[in-house]
């Protein structure tokens, strides 16, 4: 049992040394999201099982929430809550160390609190979304550009809400589009999925996307997709 006791201890100081690392990174605003989000994966992984073998049955939740919350990547890892959620993970962590310490092995009543906020940050996670700016250059043929962009927005239009295009082609079906096409959306999408969507299109030669950073608002709460005035015309025009 004490070989038991003292391997929990161990693996749950290494994986609060794991969650605190990836904290740290996220909140100094790292650019490896993924990797960071990873390794709090790989910590919750390995104390949900962990702490259900010592028969602590609410931390075995708790990280069992927390590996689902970080299997992959979203834009909800960028939300100050999540990096709020983190914290009192750690917290929470730090106190089952220190009853360790102590020769107890005890777990408190706020992992079920941090639980709930878990299960919380899964419920909007589909409604979390970032705003992205993306330039799409099209093949030298003029008169196939406006053709591809048409099917460029037409792609697109069931995975962003659309702000802003440039040249505007709801309202210029025969814009210039020499120096390709600019625009601005928001989704719940991640860049690589939009970038293949639009590399799809036959005939895009190039696609760029840039993300907003957090010196400016960079994450939404879209509530289902509000439909704004662009996105009702580029609907119109494409359908």
């Amino acid at each position: 049992m004490q070989e038991t006791f003292d391997a929990f201890s161990e693996e749950l100081s290494n994986a609060q040394s794991l969650i605190y690392t990836a904290y740290r990174n996220l909140i100094l605003g790292s650019a490896d999201i993924a990797s960071n989000v990873q390794e709090v994966f790989r910590a919750a992984h390995t104390l949900a099982s962990s702490s259900a073998m010592v028969g602590l049955s609410k931390t075995s939740e708790l990280m069992k929430a927390l590996e689902q919350l970080t299997t992959r990547p979203s834009s909800i890892h960028y939300l100050p809550a999540f990096h709020g959620l983190l914290n009192e993970v750690l917290i929470y962590l730090n106190s089952l160390l220190e009853n360790i310490k102590q020769k107890k092995l005890e777990e408190g009543e706020e992992a079920l609190e941090i639980l709930a906020g878990i299960k919380f940050l899964q419920r909007i996670g589909g409604k979390v979304a970032r705003k992205y700016r993306i330039h799409v250059m099209f093949e030298e043929s003029y008169e196939l550009k406006n053709i591809r962009a048409f099917m460029v927005l037409k792609e697109l239009r069931d995975h962003v809400q659309f702000v802003t295009l440039n040249p505007d082609l709801t309202k210029n079906q025969n814009a210039n589009l020499n120096n390709g096409m600019e625009l601005e959306v928001i989704s719940n999408r991640d860049a690589k999925t939009l970038h293949d969507i639009i590399s799809g299109v036959l005939e895009v030669v190039g696609v760029k996307i840039m993300i907003e950073m957090r010196k400016s608002p960079a994450t939404y709460y879209i509530g289902g997709y509000a439909l704004s005035d662009q996105d009702m015309r580029v609907t119109e025009f494409v359908t």
